[in-house]
């Protein structure tokens, strides 16, 4: 049996394709990502004749945010531990009653619990979807109070709009379980609504004629004609008109050109009649062809037109009635969502949307369901003869249950689609290569391209579709890498929590019959290296029908990411000018914040339960110290990151050649020295760092006094024909010809920093030892740390990759996050003064805020002390409390990338990951 087809979308676009063999008494399963908005379709056959119709059940999983489920877990031990001291005269039957009161307290906490997990993410995702297709104008009509209607289109408010007559607010909207969403209802007499401005059409359309206008609307009893929206010119002369044709419901879609009161193009009446008393969602499309189109739910009508001219005049927009001003045709019903759009929706767009305002998020039964029944059944057992115990045993049940809750919840991540490029719409003709959707705890580069292809639009298909033109041989893989036949698109997280990767899918197809073509995927993590490929295949589909891929990316090298990793997808065609088609990259993930690892969650459970076992009276205690623990051991492990470029500089002089090398990039400069009040003074300037942080940094000379002095210069060493990150560095540097050089770093952030200078001889002079003083906002401290400053040879344009070398000093150093940083390198040891600098890198030690810890630590103490005979549990918890801020603070630190920056501009060679300066003065943006 074969299942030849699973299918996105009213247009068929095949993803997965799957053998199986059918058995008479056991279901087949399989699994596949879904975007969040498609429907899919499964299609199966055997190899006889006959068709068979499978269906297996589907579910999505949300789990809710771990501060969410955090601070859930601490109101339930909280309600749990909060009791009165019971008195010698409670009965048994009180302490029954209590229990009982304790239990639905517990399932009533997990029912909203999983509620909350229920919670309707369809309008964020409807209006997402909307926005990520760039409306020019969009009426969302969310307002609750008021005559006027924001335009959250492009246009901006001067497009906003205002309600006249019978016009209600606050309807229930068509977004399914979003119980935010409103609408706007008119009367069907009095009411409509009118655009604020004139809308300059021929332009709106940017030349190429075409547009699309999207919305909902509900009818609330059958009526004639009855106007949804209309675009008129001066007179009232229709452009563009829209309504219900007759009682029956079918819709009338009309493009006028010239504007007046007959004539024109129409699509009357439609195919598809919209349900009285329901909401109905209509898009109209206008293309480049001049073709006509009307979806309705979805569904493209069979009914299309096409015109004669495009519309090049202004237009006025009135919803809900035939002119802005005068009747008749009141429309009777409600509207919502109305978006225009300066491009034709694809059938695969109109879809989307459609299906992005039905979806409910659910959680898993199988997990989140199965749990809590099995939590409530833990706490619901409990044994006979309760009158007999000291103890209600329940309750270090419950202990169990709420620390698995709490832990479960603390370790939740969201599943998401962290990047998608549909590539549509395109802009005068080319394919979208700016990112259609992003998560909102990443930034993502555009899709760009490497030397050894071009990128153009391909048709003939239902979307648009990148075709990729191969300009040089690249017959085999090594051929691609070698010549840069490839695509990439760079993602960066910018949350705290943990990037995890899932899958990259993508659809695919030949642009003619020869093969083999093929693509492979790398990522930046493996550096690009030759032979390294995350995953490669032939492709086995020709215009139009394309085959989707779905790369696997939960291996190790992809969890847990916190800087940013670019992936590129080279591919081979058998000559050159040959393509591949491309479309629909979407980039599936989770992010979750650190946590303990299992085994000493375990083990910590496990001893936190004995202990409460041991103890008749210490229930409170025990919850306290689970607490407690667990976040000691979460803040000690989320301390744990690990290395990420910060920013990086590399300056020069014109000339000098720039790559992209183990983490280095240049930035331009135009002038070896900056002359500012008669002082030469060295590279200054603004750099971005990986998170958007800014760090204006000063470098300038000193004298043996402190004074600032002329004489800091440039040294141009011309272009090695290295690619070694430390010499391309050295090709040049700035120099002081007496003292120190001094950097002044503005705009750190407070924390603990570790610095690497790189310095390198000015010339063919000595070497020695390089001292460094840090001032952090009082006196200058010795590093206590030297420098060694290795000289080049060969003369200024005749550098190999033998006669150069740089060697560096690493420090660290505290900041407030208010003065300034200051460094000074002394080299007064040489004989020549000359201290030479040409590289700064910067790292931030990230460490978790003690104020959290030792706060929860001081509150729980205090609750053990609260009790008279608890003096060894308040000891307890002191012992754990310090234990876990002392973890934090000195657990094993690793040291994160904050700043670099290397002295160098346009053209020169250096190491990915720096940042180039050569102005006096300026920003440099840090990772913090």
């Amino acid at each position: 049996m074969h299942i030849v087809g699973l299918i996105e979308g009213a247009n068929p676009e095949q993803i997965q394709t799957t053998s199986f063999q059918p058995s008479p008494t056991e279901p087949f399963t399989f699994s596949f990502v879904s975007d969040g908005v498609s429907q899919y379709r499964i299609f199966t056959r055997d190899n006889n004749t006959r068709n068979i119709a499978m269906l297996s059940a589907l579910s999505l999983s949300q789990v809710p945010e771990p501060s969410t489920a955090l601070l859930l877990g601490i109101g339930l031990i909280g309600l749990s531990v909060r009791r009165r001291r019971q008195r010698a005269h409670v009965t048994t039957a009180d302490r029954a009653k209590t229990l009982a009161r304790t239990r639905l307290t517990i399932a009533s906490c997990i029912a909203m619990l999983l509620a909350a997990t229920q919670a309707a993410q369809a309008g964020s995702l409807y209006v997402n979807r909307v926005l990520a297709d760039n409306p020019t104008a969009y009426y969302r009509f969310e307002e609750s109070s008021g005559t006027s209607a924001a335009n959250s289109g492009l246009l901006g408010a001067t497009y906003d709009a205002t309600h006249n007559g019978g016009v209600a607010l606050g309807e229930v909207g068509p977004i399914t379980g979003d119980s935010t969403n409103r609408a706007i209802h008119l009367d069907g007499s009095s009411g409509y609504t009118t655009i604020n401005n004139t809308i300059p059409f021929g332009s709106f359309q940017s030349g190429t004629g075409e547009y699309s206008i999207e919305f909902w609307y509900k009818q609330d009893d059958v009526g004639g004609s009855e106007d949804l929206v209309v675009l008129t010119s001066t007179g009232n002369q229709h452009g563009i008109l829209l309504e219900v044709a007759n009682t029956s419901g079918n819709l009338r879609y009309l493009h006028r050109v010239p504007a007046g009161g007959g004539g024109g193009q129409n699509i009357n009446p439609s195919t598809l009649a919209g349900t009285v008393n329901d909401w109905n969602h209509l898009v109209v499309t206008h293309d480049s062809a001049n073709t006509m189109r009307l979806y309705l739910n979805g569904v493209l009508d069979s009914t299309t037109n096409t015109t004669s001219a495009d519309i090049n005049y202004n237009l006025d927009g009135v919803f809900g009635r035939l002119t802005p001003g005068s009747g008749p045709r009141y429309f009777d019903g409600s509207l919502d969502e109305i978006a225009f759009y300066d491009f034709a929706l694809s059938a695969f767009d109109v879809t989307k949307h459609f299906e992005a305002a039905a979806l409910i998020a659910v959680p898993e039964p199988s997990s989140a369901l199965l749990l809590s029944v099995g939590l409530v059944g833990l706490t619901l057992r409990r044994r006979q003869r309760i009158a007999k115990r000291k103890t209600v045993t329940p309750n270090c049940q419950l202990s169990v249950v709420f620390l698995v809750a709490i832990l479960v919840g603390v370790s939740a991540s969201h599943a998401a689609v962290i990047v998608e490029y549909n590539l549509d719409p395109p802009p005068a003709g080319n394919p979208n290569l700016a990112a259609t959707l992003v998560n909102g705890q990443v930034s993502v580069s555009d899709i760009s391209g490497g030397a050894g292809l071009t990128i153009n639009s391909q048709s003939g298909y239902a979307s648009q579709v990148m075709r990729l033109n191969t300009t040089v041989t690249t017959s085999t893989e090594s051929a691609a890498i070698a010549n840069d036949a490839y695509i990439s698109f760079t993602v960066t997280p910018t949350s705290s929590q943990l990037m995890n990767l899932q899958n990259l899918t993508f659809d695919a197809a030949r642009g003619g019959s020869t093969t083999p073509r093929s693509w492979y995927l790398y990522s930046s993590i493996d550096g690009f290296t030759f032979d390294n490929s995350i995953d490669q295949a032939d492709v086995p589909t020709v215009r139009p029908t394309l085959t989707g891929f779905d790369v696997d990316l939960s291996s190790a090298s992809f969890q847990g990411l916190t800087t940013p990793i670019e992936f590129r997808l080279y591919m081979s065609t058998p000559a050159t000018g040959s393509s591949l088609e491309f479309d629909n990259f979407v980039l599936n993930g989770t992010f979750a914040a650190p946590v303990p690892e299992p085994s000493t969650l375990l083990l910590l459970g496990l001893g936190m339960l004995g202990y409460c076992l041991r103890r008749r009276r210490a229930v409170q205690t025990t919850l306290a110290l689970m607490l407690a623990a667990t976040l000691g051991m979460n803040s000690a492990e989320a301390s744990k990151i690990t290395l990420s470029p910060y920013a990086s500089i590399d300056i020069g002089p014109n000339g000098q050649r720039v790559d992209t090398i183990d983490g280095w990039s240049g930035l331009p400069g135009t002038a070896p020295n900056n002359n500012v009040n008669g002082t030469n003074y060295g590279p200054t300037g603004t750099v971005a760092s990986i998170n958007g942080d800014l760090l204006t940094f000063t470098i300038d000379n000193l004298n043996a006094s402190g004074t600032p002095t002329g004489g800091i210069d440039w040294r141009d060493r011309g272009n090695s024909t290295s690619t070694d990150s430390l010499v391309e560095m050295g090709e040049d540097f700035v120099k002081n010809n007496a003292g120190f050089v001094r950097v002044t770093l503005d705009g750190m952030s407070s924390g603990l920093y570790q610095v690497t200078s790189y310095h390198i001889d000015a010339d063919n002079d000595q070497s020695g030892a390089i001292s460094v003083f840090v001032n952090t906002g009082g006196s200058f401290v010795d590093t206590g740390v030297d420098g060694n400053s290795d000289f080049l040879t060969g003369g200024v344009n005749n550098l190999t990759t033998t006669n150069i070398t740089a060697t560096s000093a690493t420090f660290t150093f505290s900041t407030n996050g208010i003065d300034p940083v200051i460094l000074l390198f002394d080299g007064s040891a040489f004989g020549d003064t000359e201290t030479p600098l040409n590289g700064l890198f910067i790292q931030l030690a990230q460490t978790p805020e003690p104020s959290t810890a030792l706060m929860l630590g001081l509150g729980l103490v205090g609750l053990a002390c609260r009790r008279r005979r608890a003096s060894q549990a308040a000891m307890a918890l002191m012992v754990v409390t310090a234990l876990g801020v002392s973890s934090a603070e000195a657990s094993k630190l690793t040291i994160s990338p904050y700043t670099r920056f290397d002295f160098g501009v346009t053209g020169q060679r250096v190491a990915s990951g720096w940042n180039g300066i050569t102005q006096a003065s300026g920003n440099v943006a840090t990772t913090g």
